[in-house]
């Protein structure tokens, strides 16, 4: 099994070659791919790495969400949806949706917190909710007022999210063009503890612009 598990890389990396991804792909993103794709295998591998960021040094866990840190245009969001949609329901077993938050954040504007209601039922069927992908954690506006308070939608919406993943084990992966001290500086100092808890998180550091990349074939 677990050789079939070091195999699925090499099948990926063919499938992206033939739709003529890989030639645009520097060393940063192929170490990526890797790493995500031990993680949507559950290959116990990918508990060999760790973060490490300023005072951080945190190991890795399969038993926690994904978080890609990274520019604009660095492959964040293609490649966490490559790996996860190939992947994540054939060996999780979990039924997975997709998030925009520029689309929550529309919600919120127009319903409030009736609108952030609605978004946290998101995925919910057969009496379970879901795991899920949230694309863009940081995408603005980060205030938006609503009958006159502000609020901060998706400081709220993690929050939620980490309490599905302390009480029912229920992952949540993003991607999020933020840094460390920019999380920090916008969020709560509780919810930046709890990223921590909920994600393993992956720097994307590609010296190429992706979109523009993508754009040419």
């Amino acid at each position: 099994m677990q050789e079939h598990k070091n195999a699925v890389f090499g099948i990926l990396c063919k499938k992206l070659e033939k739709e003529g991804k890989i030639p645009f792909f520097d060393d940063a993103l192929i170490n990526l791919y890797r790493l995500l794709t031990m993680y949507f295998t559950n290959n116990p591998e990918f508990e060999n790495h760790a973060f490490i960021g300023g005072e951080y040094k945190m190991p890795y866990s399969l038993k926690k969400g994904i978080l890609l840190m990274g520019l604009w245009g660095a492959g964040k969001s293609y490649a966490l949806e490559k790996v996860f949609w190939a992947y994540a329901k054939k060996f999780d077993g979990t039924e997975y949706n997709l998030m925009k938050t520029s689309d929550l954040i529309k919600d919120f504007q127009l319903k409030g917190l009736v609108g952030l209601d609605d978004y946290k039922r998101f995925g919910f069927t057969n009496d379970k909710y879901s795991g899920l992908y949230l694309d863009e954690i940081g995408a603005k506006p980060h205030i938006v007022k609503h009958y006159g308070t502000n609020y901060k939608p998706i400081e709220h919406f993690i929050d939620f999210r980490y309490t599905l993943f302390t009480d029912l084990k229920i992952k949540t992966h993003a991607s999020t063009n933020l840094t460390l001290s920019e999380f920090k500086e916008l969020y709560d100092p509780r919810i930046y503890s709890r990223m921590f808890e909920m994600f393993n998180i992956i720097h994307v550091n590609t010296s190429k612009d992706l979109r523009m990349n993508f754009e040419k074939i």
